[in-house]
């Protein structure tokens, strides 16, 4: 067996250091605390790390414009992934400044299901964690605490807790483009159905009638994310992200 040079373990060595120093500088160990949320329910943290459970912090105000904006797509997460019946809950921490009456109001304005805590008269989980402004999403696996995580970014983090890859077949060609009232797919083969949702998973509307490859948009709006499904008559489907402009 060859051995490796001295010159060459130094370099893995060192190779080995700066990743280990770089996944440290991106997580640190969770502080355990307990809330109680609005529906008077107790939960630990480390109780929920315990069951093999992960866990995103959601740092909220009710008066931050931009924490309405972003709760839905956090709802959206935790319903996809079983809505906190299996490998991830999702908890809405709420500043010390708002009660419970407050923090549902923005649960009914925002139509969120995971469990949302006060922080005014328990634990300052807000100090805990350093979270300093609103929203701020963190993650929580293996005891370890993420650091601020964008929006876009929750379901690729979640990766290294656990797996959330999804088999989606994928059109011939996959191109999309919006022309005036229609979404013009670029595909060889015919749709069946084409379903169109918003970030929360609420279904917009269904076309089953098209001309060739064309999908109406009329009911929807202008700048906002939409998620296009598209199941063929060869019983495969497509899922994609549209703007409309």
């Amino acid at each position: 067996m060859k051995l490796l040079s001295p010159s060459l373990l130094s370099l893995l060595f060192g190779i080995f250091l700066f990743i280990n120093v770089s996944a440290q500088e991106k997580s640190s160990p969770a502080e355990d605390f307990s809330l109680t949320d609005t529906n008077g329910n107790v939960e630990n943290l480390y109780e929920k790390l315990n069951e093999g459970k992960t866990v995103i912090l959601y740092f909220f105000s009710c008066s931050c414009i931009h924490c309405y904006l972003d709760a839905p797509i956090l709802d959206s997460v935790y319903r996809q992934f079983g809505s906190g019946a299996e490998q991830l809950e999702v908890w809405g921490i709420c500043d010390q400044n708002f009660n419970n009456e407050d923090i549902q109001f923005f649960i009914d304005s925002t139509h969120v299901t995971f469990p949302c805590f006060a922080t005014g008269h328990a634990t300052d989980v807000f100090s805990l964690y350093g979270a300093q402004y609103t929203p701020q999403i963190k993650i929580i696996c293996d005891y370890l605490v993420s650091e601020s995580i964008a929006n876009n970014q929750i379901v690729e983090s979640l990766n290294y807790c656990f797996s959330t890859e999804t088999e989606i077949n994928k059109i011939e060609t996959s191109l999309i483009s919006i022309l005036g009232d229609f979404i013009s797919v670029e595909t060889t083969k015919q749709i069946n159905i084409a379903s169109i949702y918003d970030v929360t998973g609420r279904k917009i509307e269904t076309n089953d009638t098209f001309k060739p490859n064309n999908i109406s948009v009329k009911n929807l709006i202008p700048g906002n994310l939409y998620i296009l499904n598209i199941i063929f008559a060869d019983g495969t489907s497509h899922s994609e992200k549209i703007i409309l402009r």
